[in-house]
């Protein structure tokens, strides 16, 4: 029972990322209209994204995931929830003392940091990958709009070739993912050190009370 619980934290935590990029700014259309990915994704055509011009291909609007004012706010939250769940589960269950007891606090925290890390950046970049194959399968492909290198402006700033386009791609998942990983493990040290400051300070009020 504890494992689907945990799985379903993770399934959240994997569409809940793949929905905030597609909150980011949709880049074919007007600057000014600031319209998001998820009403071009709903609204437009392929028809009509063709007309847009490269700027509305899936490469562009793959690349344009981190577009969005909040998203360095709200990845945070919606990345490291899955592990801190778990964490805290742990700790009020009272298994913590149960691990801690055969180990040290120092190993405890690491465990449970790189547990956080490599679970988080797994959960972050499932959620972008989702969102690119939503991407790829309802936007045109780049390579459709014909565009010159020389006055291409995707073919200016990522890279000519496919595998340039795609190294900057994957490059920026994945500082992605190691940002989320460092805001998980972060976390956990909080929460570890906030509760053991907090149950330090109530024994020290309870011997000086006498209790």
């Amino acid at each position: 029972m504890k494992k689907e619980i945990v799985s379903g934290k993770y399934l959240i935590c994997i569409v809940g990322i793949m929905l905030l990029c597609f909150t980011s700014r949709f880049p074919g259309s007007d600057v000014d209209l600031h319209e998001m990915t998820l009403m071009a994704f709903v609204t437009y055509g392929k028809s009509q994204l063709l007309q847009m011009g490269e700027m509305a291909s899936s490469y562009s609007v793959a690349v344009s995931f981190r577009d969005m004012g909040w998203f360095i706010v709200l990845l945070p939250v919606m990345s490291v929830l899955p592990v801190v769940s778990e964490f805290a589960e742990e700790w009020f269950s009272g298994h913590y003392y149960i691990s801690i007891s055969r180990t040290t606090r120092i190993k405890y925290t690491i465990k449970w940091m790189t547990k956080a890390a490599a679970e988080t950046f797994v959960g972050v970049v499932s959620g972008i990958i989702l969102y690119f194959i939503l991407v790829y399968i309802k936007f045109p492909a780049y390579i459709l709009f014909g565009d010159a290198a020389e006055s291409s402006v995707i073919a200016n700033v990522y890279g000519t070739t496919i595998a340039a386009r795609g190294f900057h791609l994957g490059v920026s998942v994945i500082h992605t993912g190691m940002l989320a990983s460092v805001f998980a493990m972060l976390s956990i040290i909080i929460w570890y050190v906030d509760w053991n400051f907090m149950y330090i300070v109530f024994c020290s009020n309870k011997s000086a009370l006498g209790w």
